[in-house]
C-alpha cells in the first residue's frame, strides 16, 4: 500500500518502448493492481482470437477457489 508505478510503454510516435517491459515480482502478501490505459487515438486491442474475458470466467474462479479467495 502506497506504492505505484507510472510509465509509457510507447514512445511519441507510438512505437512500443522496450525499456517500459517490466514483470511483477511474487508477492509475500496481498498484491493488489489497478490499471487505467489512456489512449490519443483510436485503439483497437491485438487480443488472440478467442482470449476474452467471458471465456475465461471459469478459469479465474477456479483459480480464485484454490487460492482461498472465493467459497466454492
Amino acid at each position: 500500500m502506497g506504492n505505484a508505478l507510472l510509465f509509457f510503454p510507447a514512445l511519441a510516435n507510438g512505437s512500443p518502448d522496450d525499456r517500459t517491459l517490466h514483470k511483477g515480482e511474487l508477492s509475500q502478501s496481498q498484491k493488489v493492481i489497478a490499471q487505467c490505459w489512456l489512449h490519443e487515438s483510436d485503439y483497437t486491442p491485438a487480443v488472440p482470437s478467442g482470449n476474452n474475458h467471458a471465456d475465461s470466467r471459469e478459469s479465474i474462479k477456479t483459480t480464485e477457489i484454490k487460492l482461498g479467495l472465493r467459497d466454492i
